[in-house]
């Protein structure tokens, strides 16, 4: 059976600085962060890999914190643009009237229907007629 991973938000913090393993029996790494912080990963998270100056500290949004090699970082993740960049992507299906305007009837995003208001649905058929134009 396939499986697709849900979409997590996390925030990653490039590792700058890597010191050697403490000897004291902790098992652990003291990792510098580009931001200047001060991190250490524990025994379970050196058993999976050696961290390397340009390797990731990733925490993600349910608080699980883990190690992550650069190339599958960079791979697999990508940069959370701020809402004002964010581009909403619908469909509108729209009828021409007798006298050349537009009335939108109906607006789907991502196969299910959008409810709008009578004066929603005027103000987006004044846009689409603007744009037209």
């Amino acid at each position: 059976m396939k499986y697709i991973a849900n979409p997590i938000k996390v925030e990653a913090f490039k590792i700058a600085e890597v010191y050697p393993v403490a000897d004291q029996g902790g098992g652990f790494q003291v990792l510098k962060l580009e931001d200047g912080n001060l991190v250490q990963a524990d025994k379970g998270m050196l058993a999976r890999m050696s961290p390397q100056t340009g390797d990731y500290w990733v925490v993600q949004s349910d608080g699980y914190v883990y190690l992550n090699p650069k190339d599958v970082f960079e791979r697999k993740y990508r940069q959370d643009p701020p809402e004002s960049e964010i581009l909403t992507v619908a469909f509108g299906r729209v009828n021409l009237l007798p006298d050349g305007e537009i009335e939108l009837v109906e607006l789907t995003k991502g196969g299910q229907r959008i409810g709008l208001t009578r004066e929603q649905a005027r103000s987006l058929s004044n846009q689409i007629a603007a744009r037209l134009a």
